[in-house]
């Protein structure tokens, strides 16, 4: 086999551990329903001191000479990130896997999914997939997925169909309104975030590419647990959750960080919770401290947060 470039190594999410700061006089968290206490104490929860291994499959191994790593060559090469013996010195320690998107997506990097339920073709097949999920629990290595439900490509069949129509039946699945309100993307003034099209224009915080789900739509927000669901089902062991600050947005300047934000979150958390209480959920959310810190949700009633137990803090 050809090993092709070397994956990105997280040695320990930062700031993993769900113990948020002192908030500040004055400051006050932000609402949201509160879900029945689940899962594991925050002491408890495997990922505390954990190492985590950050895998882009597509320039980790490749096992067929074509030029693309692929989970085949990634699971050839688990014993070099952790062969399950305690005892041996010639592997890395990795105690979990975080792969950056694998779903079918039509761009290099898989941020922008076209189908939630099937693995990226380049990669590999579902029994790949599964088998990789086996031998990685074998080595007592759990295995987490980017799951990136912000937004959407705008190849996703979802899309392809709201653009269409203004009556398509996905229509309401997306953020459309008539005319440009000349919104920015918050980290850059010069870009804007509205695209016409289909007799409207549809929001896409990062692209064009890349249509925002409407996270207001109860149908998205069912349609996401469901997915959750389904993946947990096929043996991963949590989600590393892309771009959780801007799930819903209120207007110029008001495109991140919102309460429907957290609301939504503390929902989607208590569907993976009840389906497998020790999954993990990685949230992206870049910001100061404070900001980060209400991602947890309330510590008080629910074991490691009611929102995200784990969260960026670079």
């Amino acid at each position: 086999m050809r090993r092709t470039l070397g994956a990105l190594a997280l040695a320990a999410l930062a700031a993993c551990a769900s113990t948020a700061p002192t908030r500040p006089a004055g400051v006050a968290a932000p609402p949201g329903p509160t879900p029945p206490a689940a899962g594991p104490r925050a002491s408890d929860a495997w990922w505390n001191g954990a190492v985590f291994y950050e895998v882009f499959v597509r320039s980790f191994e490749d096992s067929d000479g074509d030029g693309v790593g692929d989970l085949k060559g990634l699971i050839a090469k688990l014993d070099y990130l952790n062969d399950g013996d305690p005892s041996t010195t010639t592997d890395l320690g990795v105690d979990a896997l975080w792969l950056m998107p694998v779903f079918a997506s039509p761009s290099y990097h898989g941020y922008d999914t076209v189908d939630y339920e099937a693995v990226e073709p380049d990669y590999g097949t579902p029994e790949d997939f599964r088998d990789l999920i086996v031998e990685a629990h074998r080595r007592g290595i759990k295995v987490i997925v980017d799951l990136v439900v912000n937004h959407t490509s705008d190849q996703h069949p979802w899309f392809r169909e709201a653009r269409s129509s203004p009556a398509a039946p996905h229509r309401g699945w997306y953020v459309w309104r008539a005319d440009d309100p000349g919104w920015t993307q918050p980290w850059n003034p010069g870009q804007g975030t509205w695209y016409r099209a289909a007799g409207g224009y549809y929001y896409a915080l990062f692209w064009s590419g890349m249509p925002d789900l409407d996270w207001r739509n109860p149908a998205v927000r069912a349609e996401v647990r469901r997915l959750a669901t389904l993946w947990l089902g096929r043996g991963v062991d949590g989600f590393r959750l892309d771009a959780v600050r801007y799930l819903a947005e209120d207007g110029p300047g008001l495109q991140a960080d919102r309460p429907d934000t957290h609301r939504y979150l503390k929902e989607f958390a208590a569907t993976v919770r009840a389906a497998r209480p020790d999954a993990a959920l990685v949230g992206e959310a870049w910001a100061d401290t404070f900001t980060i810190s209400d991602y947890y949700g309330d510590t008080a009633r629910v074991p490691g947060g009611d929102e995200l137990p784990l969260l960026f803090d670079f």
